[in-house]
C-alpha cells in the first residue's frame, strides 16, 4: 500500500473537484478493470456471481447518470454471507469496493471514491501475494504498477 499511497495522494484533490456522477463512473471503471484483469480469475462461484450482479447494477447506475447505486435488500443482506466465504486473496477487498458504491443515502463522495480505488489496489496487492509491503517490493511487482497506471489514467480523464 505504500506505493499506492505515494503515487495516488494527488487523486484526492482531483476527486473532490469532480462531480459525484463522474466519481461513480471512475470508481466503477476501476472496479471492473481490476476484477477483469485479476489472475487467476475469481474461482469461488458465489463471490464471482455476487460481484457480477453488483457490477452490473453499478454499470446501469453510471449509464443512467446516477450518483450512487441502489441494490435490493436481498443483495445488501447477502453481502456478509458472501464476504464470509471470500477466502481467495483480494476478493474481500473487491466486495468492499462494490459495496462502497451502494449508499442510497448520499452521493458518492470524493473520500469514498478514493477508498474504492484503494480497495482495488489493496485487493490486487493481496492477490499478488506480495509478502512485504514496501515501496521497493511494490515497485518490483508489475501488477501493482499496472493498477496504479490504470487508476492514474482514469484520474487524468476527469482532470
Amino acid at each position: 500500500m505504500l506505493l499506492w499511497d505515494y503515487e495516488m495522494s494527488s487523486a484526492r484533490g482531483v476527486l473532490e473537484g469532480t462531480s459525484p456522477a463522474k466519481r461513480l463512473a471512475l470508481a466503477v471503471s476501476a472496479i471492473e478493470w481490476t476484477i477483469n484483469t485479476m489472475t487467476p480469475p475469481i474461482e469461488t462461484d458465489q463471490v464471482r456471481g455476487y460481484l457480477s450482479v453488483v457490477v452490473d447494477a453499478c454499470r446501469q447506475a453510471v449509464q443512467a447518470g446516477n450518483t450512487w447505486v441502489s441494490l435490493s435488500d436481498e443483495m445488501l443482506d447477502s453481502y456478509d454471507e458472501v464476504d464470509e466465504i471470500a477466502e481467495e486473496p483480494g476478493t474481500s477487498h473487491m466486495l468492499s469496493a462494490v459495496l462502497a458504491c451502494c449508499d442510497p443515502t448520499e452521493d458518492l463522495s470524493a473520500e469514498r471514491a478514493y477508498g474504492i480505488l484503494s480497495f482495488c489496489y489493496e485487493g490486487s496487492l493481496d492477490r499478488e501475494g506480495v509478502e512485504e509491503w514496501t515501496l521497493e517490493a511494490e515497485r518490483a511487482n508489475s501488477r501493482c504498477r499496472a493498477v496504479i497506471d490504470y487508476q492514474k489514467s482514469l484520474i487524468a480523464t476527469v482532470e
